[in-house]
Formats: C-alpha cells, sequence, structure tokens
C-alpha cells in the first residue's frame, strides 16, 4: 500500500492539474476577416477560426448558432454542418468557420445579429459576438476628391491656380440580344463570359432557356449574337460595335469614332476645385457612379480614370489647352467633361484607375507609367471599408500613394510612404534631364557644363519630346517616363547630361526593342513572372525590396520574382542599360504606384475582401499634405 501521505500528494497534484485546464478557457475564436458593409439582395463571408488547448483524448466539442434580430431581412448559413451540430476541438488543430450573412433585397437599415459558440461538453463556456452591418440605400458608389493644392505646376490661364477634374472612361460591350447560345437560368450559365450575368433570371425564376433570359454584357458566340454587329466584329465575351446611344447598355454611349461603347463620363458636383490654404479644409467635390449592373447583366460599375487638369482655358464652361492633364473639349451636353471622341488624357499625367464591380473585389491603383504630373493618393473613404490591417495585407482596402509607410502583419508586411520626391536617375555618373519636363517659357540649351538660371530647371519639353530630345531651361510640370517617350517617339535616342547615348527605342537588344522591354510589349509581352527558367525575353520582374523599397515579401502578398531578363535589368555583358535603371526612380518616390506594365503585384489594390456585393466608396487626394511634385 502506498504511503498516505504519498497517495494524498498524487490526488491533490491530479485536483490541481483539472482545476489549472478548468481555469484555462477550453477554446478560444479568432475573426479571420472583418465585418463590411453590404448593400441589399447581397451576401459577404465572414471568417472565424477556432482553436483549443484541450488534450487531442478529450477535445472540446463546440456548437456554432447565429440569431439574427430580425430573421426575415437578414439570413445566414455555415460552411460546415459539424459547426452546427458541434465540432471537436484540440491542442494543434484550427477550424476555419466561415459565416455567410445575406441582407434581403429592400433592406436600407443596419442588421443586427449575435454569433454564438457553444462547448457542448465540460462546463459549457460560451462567446457571443455581436455582430452589426451597415446597409447601403442603393448601390450607386461616389468617389470623392479632394484638392490640396496650393500652387500645382502648370497653373495659370484662365483657371489660374484651379484644379479641374478630368475623368475618362473605359469600353463597355454593345447590347447583347437573345440566341441559343445566349440563353440562361441562371449566372452560372454565363460564367464562360466575361462580367456576364443571366438576365430577368432572379426577377421571373428559372426561364428553362426561355427568351426572357440571356447571358447580359454583350456576351456572344457569334455575330448573329449581337443585335448591331458588323462581320467579324464579335469576340468572345464581348459584343463591340454600336452606331448609337441606343446600341449601348445602359449608362453607356456610343464613341461615334471609333463605333465603341463606353460609359458615359461622370459628372462631377463641379469640376474646378479652389487651391488650398494652409490651416484650411480643402475644396471638394463628389462623382457619383449609378450601378446598372442588374439591368444590363454586365457587372462592371465603372471603369475609367481620373486625373487633375491645370492651366486651361475655358469659355461657355468647355476646359481647353490645359498645361497639364489636357483632355480636351467637350464633345457631349456636359460642357466640363473631358472629350468623348478622343477619350484620351494627354501624358504625362499621374492617373487614378480604378474597375468598381458589383461583386467584389474593387480593384483601383495610381499609375505613373506614362508620366507624373499631380501627386495623389487613393483610398476607400473613412468608415467606407475595413482597414488593410485587418487582412494583414496592405493591398486589400489600402491607400495608393499614401505618404505614411502603410504597415499590416504587426509590421511586418508594409509598403513604404510616398514621398513624391522624384530624384532623376543617372547614366554615367550624369542625370537624365530628358526625363523631367518643363515648360517652353525659354529655348535656352541647358546641359550639365550648361546649367539653367533664375529658378528654371534643365527638362525637356512636349515639342522636343517628339523631335531631338533636346534640353531646354524651364518651369517645371512633372516628369516623362521612357515607356511613355517610346509611345509618343519610336526613333527617339535617350541620352544623359553630357550627351551619352543610353538607347534609342527602336535599339535591338537579343529578341526585342528598347520600346519593347519599355512598354512590356512584341515579344517581351510575356511576363517574366509567368516563366519557369532563365529568359531573356520576357519583360520585367523585379523584388523591390532588393533595390530598398519598403514592399511586402511575403509571397502569398506580392509574387517573387524567380528568372528576371538580363537584358530588361540591365547588363554591362550583354551591353544593355535596361529598363529597371530607369523605372527604379519612380517607384523610389512611391512604392504604392504602378511603374512598369507588370508591376501589378506590387501596385493593385482590391476591396473588400470579402464575397458579395460592394458597398465602398473612394476618395482621392490631390497633393496629399500639401505636397507637390
Amino acid at each position: 500500500m502506498k504511503n498516505p501521505s504519498s497517495l494524498a500528494l498524487y490526488i491533490a497534484s491530479l485536483l490541481w492539474l483539472q482545476f489549472a485546464y478548468a481555469a484555462v478557457n477550453p477554446f478560444s475564436v479568432t475573426p479571420g476577416s472583418p465585418v463590411q458593409n453590404m448593400v441589399a439582395g447581397s451576401s459577404q463571408g465572414i471568417h472565424y477560426v477556432l482553436t483549443s488547448p484541450a488534450p487531442i483524448d478529450s477535445p472540446a466539442v463546440v456548437k456554432c448558432t447565429f440569431t439574427p434580430e430580425n430573421p426575415s431581412q437578414f439570413s445566414y448559413s455555415f460552411n460546415q454542418a459539424g459547426c452546427v451540430t458541434g465540432v471537436g476541438l484540440f491542442s494543434g488543430l484550427q477550424v476555419d468557420v466561415l459565416l455567410t450573412l445575406t441582407a434581403a433585397s429592400g433592406v436600407t437599415t443596419p442588421q443586427k445579429g449575435t454569433l454564438t459558440f457553444q462547448q457542448t461538453n465540460g462546463r459549457g463556456y460560451t462567446i457571443n459576438i455581436p455582430i452589426t452591418v451597415n446597409v447601403a440605400s442603393t448601390s450607386q458608389r461616389t468617389i470623392t476628391i479632394n484638392n490640396y493644392c496650393t500652387t500645382p505646376p502648370g497653373a495659370g490661364k484662365d483657371t489660374l491656380n484651379n484644379l479641374v477634374i478630368g475623368v475618362i472612361t473605359s469600353s463597355v460591350p454593345a447590347k447583347n440580344q437573345y440566341s441559343a447560345q445566349t440563353a440562361c437560368t441562371d449566372d452560372s450559365d454565363c460564367s464562360v463570359f466575361t462580367y456576364s450575368t443571366c438576365i430577368n433570371a432572379s426577377a421571373t425564376g428559372p426561364c428553362n432557356g426561355g427568351a426572357g433570359c440571356y447571358c447580359g454584357g454583350g456576351a456572344c458566340v457569334s455575330d448573329s449574337d449581337c443585335s448591331n454587329s458588323q462581320a467579324g466584329t464579335c469576340v468572345k465575351g464581348a459584343c463591340t460595335y454600336c452606331n448609337g446611344d441606343s446600341d449601348c447598355i445602359q449608362g453607356a454611349s456610343c464613341n461615334t469614332a471609333s463605333n465603341i461603347c463606353y460609359f458615359k463620363i461622370p459628372e462631377p458636383g463641379k469640376y474646378q476645385l479652389n487651391p488650398f490654404t494652409l490651416g484650411g479644409n480643402p475644396d471638394s467635390t463628389t462623382i457619383t457612379l449609378q450601378d446598372h449592373s442588374a439591368a444590363n447583366g454586365f457587372t462592371q460599375v465603372f471603369n475609367g480614370r481620373i486625373t487633375g487638369r491645370v492651366g486651361c482655358d475655358l469659355a461657355g464652361g468647355q476646359y481647353s489647352n490645359c498645361n497639364v492633364g489636357d483632355c480636351g473639349t467637350s464633345s457631349t451636353a456636359d460642357p466640363g467633361a473631358c472629350n468623348f471622341q478622343t477619350n484620351a488624357i494627354t501624358s504625362p499625367a499621374t492617373l487614378a484607375e480604378a474597375t468598381f464591380i458589383a461583386k467584389t473585389p474593387d480593384t483601383y491603383d495610381l499609375s505613373i507609367i506614362g508620366g507624373v504630373s499631380i501627386p495623389m493618393d487613393f483610398h476607400p473613404t473613412s468608415g467606407s471599408a475595413a482597414s488593410p490591417n485587418a487582412y494583414n495585407n496592405p493591398y486589400v482596402c489600402g491607400n495608393s500613394g499614401s505618404i505614411t509607410e502603410v504597415k499590416t502583419n504587426g509590421g511586418q508586411q508594409n509598403i513604404g510612404a510616398s514621398n513624391w520626391d522624384f530624384t532623376l536617375p543617372t547614366y554615367l555618373n550624369y542625370p537624365v534631364y530628358q526625363l523631367r519636363w518643363v515648360d517652353d517659357s525659354t529655348a535656352t540649351v541647358c546641359s550639365a557644363v550648361q546649367p539653367c538660371a533664375n529658378g528654371l530647371y534643365c527638362g525637356m519639353t512636349r515639342a522636343n519630346e517628339g523631335a531631338a530630345g533636346q534640353t531646354t531651361c524651364g518651369n517645371p510640370l512633372g516628369y516623362w517616363t521612357f515607356n511613355q517617350i517610346c509611345t509618343d517617339n519610336n526613333a527617339f535616342t535617350f541620352k544623359n547630361a553630357n550627351g551619352d547615348t543610353i538607347a534609342s527605342c527602336n535599339s535591338s537588344y537579343n529578341t526585342n526593342t528598347y520600346k519593347d522591354l519599355q512598354l512590356c510589349a512584341g515579344p517581351a509581352a510575356v511576363s517574366c513572372f509567368n516563366v519557369n527558367k532563365k529568359d531573356n525575353t520576357c519583360c520585367g520582374c523585379v523584388n523591390w525590396n532588393t533595390l530598398g523599397i519598403i514592399v511586402p515579401t511575403s509571397p502569398e502578398i506580392v509574387q517573387q520574382c524567380s528568372y528576371p531578363n538580363s537584358y530588361w535589368v540591365g547588363s554591362t555583358r550583354l551591353n544593355a542599360p535596361g529598363a529597371l535603371p530607369f523605372i527604379q526612380w519612380l517607384k523610389e518616390a512611391c512604392p504604392g504606384c504602378y511603374t512598369y506594365p507588370y508591376d501589378d503585384k506590387t501596385s493593385t489594390y482590391g476591396c473588400p475582401g470579402n464575397n458579395g456585393q460592394s458597398a465602398v466608396n473612394y476618395t482621392i487626394d490631390f497633393c496629399p499634405e500639401n505636397m507637390e511634385a
């Protein structure tokens, strides 16, 4: 028989262990994704991760339920039946529970409910999580634009120091028609077509191939599927030809110069924004984007670009001949709009690019591939979406062009601050003055040995960009890029301030021209991110962090470059100046900006991160914190 004192000690230790385990919560719940705003008739998925310290031979069994305050307006489902009936948790096991919430059609008020996780064995430990979802009264979107610029480069003429909003839009399909190829019963039948859904299916129920239901968005298989087509105009996923606005989907107009439908140019509350006064509030305006996706069967709400126009002539409400960001004189009923027929913004120009989709996620970015004009940032409007930190990813609902470092995942996956302070790249230790865009206020030639005086800068005018590239003294307007120069002038020769030749756009490097390497065109149209071995033809790639630029390094966030093209990177052995050395300076000034065609790995933002219909609004700030390039 054991010593009584030893037995008592043994029993006491067992009781202590049991008490200690009981004192520890038998399971825990960690949100895996934030709760986002919604619109009526949509759903979103919210992840929760369950863990437990329980031993494997004695798991904690946890059951989950959701109790909406108004079940008729707010329904739910779970991803696994095991959570409903109970799931066993033990140390080392993580269980991902997906709660899908659906707001009924017509709902416009916040919806509330309680998510409950309860242990069904042991002491019945319970965790209650209250959930409130704001439901937008409409699925339309807004872009708020704030002007923090005091004296933007190029100011003058009739608009003085004011900033003028410029918007152009992207093409959309023409109207579709019912055919045997486009008949559908639900959205899944239209998945082969880009951005296409089944028109009338939800309103009329299953169509069984009836003429009332067809894949919208201009989806087509042959020309006969397009109600207004010409021979050869039908391509898979889009019918394009139009003769007039009636040929286009709702919310679009026909560009009769190209016979292609484009989104109508949205009209801001006002076009001119007054200059910022230090200590005051910025002048602002709002662009409202109507959602026609349900009627069209085309899920894009808006696709276009926004920039700032500076130094414009103004007559009859029409803007023209802008020094910066010119986009032509309006050709529509809205006199302040950009020209719809040309549908282009003159480079160099900083561009806010957006594709808003009824079904998430939206994508947005700032592009300086074609040059730099006015500093900008672009982000979800405050209160409209969760922060990037909630997703541990700075590109999810983040701020492109942010002047402060965007930190996520405990500061491990960040995007560096954009200082918008561009330092011209050098070649053979001399700066490339051709990359500074200046006005034509003088014709004084400048170089490394002929500096400018009287506060002027050495750079290249628009006229000289289209000619021999001579540098002259002038007032700075922004910055050119090799990409844009080669786009405009295939015969251009790049030189440094000492007159040393870097390359010509039409110079040959392996199978590509220098222009191909800059534009990722021709043989270089293949991204080096997509090759699985050494390739001296592809375009890109680069791991920016190896060059001292702060971007995420996790391959789950940013795809890593394994096989860059030596001709693109630059190689003295191959006598190739490379494209990268004349792109890097752009990324250093704006780590979150698009700087070359395959830079999307570190420049494309998406929001929101949950499934469902988007209710996110956005904000663009010009000259954030009064910062001017």
